[in-house]
């Protein structure tokens, strides 16, 4: 195994200060003025936890308030859990109840979202209000993910398949390319390439049926939001 480079040795190192919060008093954000490819690099380090070791918002948030990420995964993250522990530890008590719990976490996704205007690439497990992603008009890469949701304040596990998604969104996020929805069904299908016709993937979704009815449609009733001599360009299709 090749050594490690020193780009790497010194992004570690970064890390673990970060999680030390090194930095912790620094004012104005030491973050804000780096390139965003160190900041991502940072923020990517996150996902080598593992399970059991989850990292948290705290570990990052000099990161996640810098304005300077261009890709945010917040999967790594068990913002549930977070948002318990701090009730607990301020109020001596958790959530009162899993809605409350469900809503704070998309009020802080939300957040956290709203600081990045640079990003290009976000994957979610927690739908925010969808609004905030007509502030992210470079987005490139959208993708939602299923999720067990563990409740810090009982043994339920909550299997989360419903991810709505006001469509009219995408209509602003003309460089959008990747988008996946869990379980989208065709009428959906439909609607996003209707309104993004440029996107190259829909993920792990079946579209051909979509396709089939699009092509099916009389000319005279198609509302694709493109020139008659364009095509779509999807590349990366489940059929």
């Amino acid at each position: 195994m090749p050594p490690a480079s020193l780009r790497t040795i010194c992004l570690d190192r970064t890390y673990e200060q970060l999680r030390e919060r090194f930095w912790k008093s620094c004012t104005p954000n030491p973050f804000s003025n780096l390139p965003t490819v160190l900041v991502d690099g940072l923020m990517k380090l996150t996902q080598s936890h593992d399970e059991d070791d989850p990292p948290e918002i705290s570990d990052v948030i000099l990161l996640l308030t810098s304005g300077r990420l261009t890709c945010l995964n917040l999967c790594p993250f068990d913002l549930e859990v977070e948002i318990d522990l701090i009730l607990r530890k301020k109020n001596g008590r958790g959530c009162s109840s899993s809605q409350n719990l469900c809503s704070l976490s998309e009020d802080l996704v939300y957040k956290m979202i709203s600081w990045n205007p640079h990003l290009k690439e976000l994957h979610l497990k927690i739908r925010p209000n969808i609004e905030v992603f007509r502030k992210c008009r470079k987005l490139r890469i959208l993708r939602f993910y299923n999720q067990l949701e563990k409740f810090p304040f009982h043994n339920l596990r909550k299997f989360h398949s419903d991810f709505p998604i006001d469509l009219s969104v995408l209509s602003c996020l003309r460089d959008l390319e990747v988008l996946y929805v869990p379980d989208m069904d065709t009428d959906t299908i439909v609607k996003v390439l209707d309104i993004s016709p440029k996107i190259i993937s829909l993920g792990l979704v079946d579209s051909l049926d979509a396709m089939e009815e699009i092509f099916l449609r009389p000319l005279t009733e198609s509302s694709l939001n493109f020139d008659a001599d364009s095509h779509f360009q999807l590349r990366r299709c489940v059929w």
